[in-house]
């Protein structure tokens, strides 16, 4: 990644994707791989402390982005950051050292509000120029990451179950070397009163109202695919265990392949359609894949969806850069994240609503409903916002 981009500003955003990726490791191989699997394997853990386990994470990681970015701005980024990895490494040591109901709960709300300042510091370092190659980048190291701690961790824990405990706090350590490889060195405070803050903030959601309505869209209907997509791929399409991993290795690569090349493609062209198509494409993929087709056309499908996704993550995610005033970057992503992370919340719940009587399919058709509305709402709004500004224009 660093040959992707130059300057001593450009590399110090590479080490801090590089931090990113390492600590998306740790939420992959520990979240969604290690709490699961120990529910699995060890009648001492019910699987309802997982789930509450799980589900205290994403709440703390959604609620410390309301405000992490502004105790940033208070007593300086660089010492929230280090703080935050301090954190990160204790909530391990909780969960994968201590394993009692409480620690393993509370250890997972700590990793929650361990990862989330990393990316706030990510995302407002993305300036203005070539955003969207940059945030093709952000998304590659967040994609590779995640993914990557979930398949190695699902292999290890078949062959050496002990080598977990040390791993991730050496992975944790890797990702805290490599951001201050990144020499960030923001200590610097500011002095923002709560007041100041809270005007701000209001400011922010009155300024950028018109992308509230995509971020909760789009998370509830990704959100909602959660708890349902091995179902309906096993038992709707009737796919092997095996059938099921290839689709997800196809999927996922060529989102990780695909994205910042897809980056490049958005910086050239236009963002708002790039987005508005990515979101449209993708609810009608949803759709067609309820149609049960073929396995081989469910092979392509799977892969267009990657790839699709791979446009909509940094055209949307730099359309939202737009709306965040450069006094607040990290507090505006906070609230942005925030957001997200609610609809990411409440679309597992709404998924499993609509899957009644097994029936998965009804999920994946809410979804694409939603997507493809998120992509009307936006297409008719940018059509009224230039049709009012150049009316005669547009007349001819």
């Amino acid at each position: 990644m660093i040959l992707l981009v130059s300057g001593d500003r450009e590399k110090s955003l590479v080490f801090l994707i590089i931090s990113l990726a390492f600590i998306e490791f740790i939420r992959g191989a520990l979240i969604i791989s290690y709490l699961p699997t120990l529910a699995a394997t060890d009648a001492r853990i019910p699987v309802t402390i997982v789930g509450l386990a799980i589900t205290f994470h994403f709440i703390s990681d959604a609620t410390t982005n309301l405000f992490i970015g502004y105790i940033m701005k208070r007593v300086g980024t660089s010492l929230v950051v280090h703080m935050s990895f301090l954190i990160s490494i204790i909530a391990i040591i909780m969960v994968v050292f201590m394993k009692g109901y409480w620690f393993i709960i509370l250890g997972s709300l700590l990793l929650g509000i361990g990862i989330c300042p990393i990316w706030l510091v990510v995302l407002a370092k993305v300036k203005e120029n070539d955003r969207g190659k940059k945030m093709g980048i952000v998304y590659f190291g967040w994609l590779l990451g995640l993914g990557s701690g979930v398949i190695f961790m699902n292999y290890i824990l078949q062959y050496n179950y002990g080598l977990t405990y040390w791993l991730m706090p050496f992975i944790i350590l890797i990702a805290w070397l490599f951001y201050i490889f990144s020499n960030h060195g923001n200590n610097v405070r500011h002095r923002n009163t709560i007041k100041r803050q809270y005007f701000v903030t209001l400011k922010l959601l009155k300024n950028s109202k018109i992308v509230f309505p995509g971020i909760i869209m789009q998370s509830v209907a990704m959100g909602m695919l959660i708890p349902i997509l091995p179902s309906f791929m096993l038992k709707e399409l009737d796919l092997t265990q095996s059938q099921y991993s290839l689709l997800m290795l196809i999927g996922g690569g060529i989102a990780i392949l695909a994205i910042v090349p897809m980056g490049k493609v958005i910086d050239k062209t236009n963002k708002k359609l790039s987005f508005i198509i990515g979101l449209s494409i993708l609810g009608v993929l949803l759709h067609l894949l309820t149609l049960k087709p073929d396995f081989f056309y469910v092979i392509v499908a799977v892969a267009l969806i990657g790839l699709f996704y791979a446009l909509l993550l940094p055209s949307w995610n730099s359309f939202l850069a737009e709306h965040i005033p450069t006094t607040i970057k990290e507090g505006g992503w906070g609230v942005f994240s925030s957001v997200q992370g609610i609809g990411v919340m409440v679309g597992p719940a709404l998924g499993s609503l609509f899957a009644f009587q097994d029936k998965s399919s009804t999920t994946l058709t809410a979804s694409a409903i939603l997507l493809i509305l998120s992509a009307a709402l936006y297409c008719i709004y940018f059509l009224h916002r230039a049709w009012s500004q150049s009316p005669a224009l547009l007349k001819r």
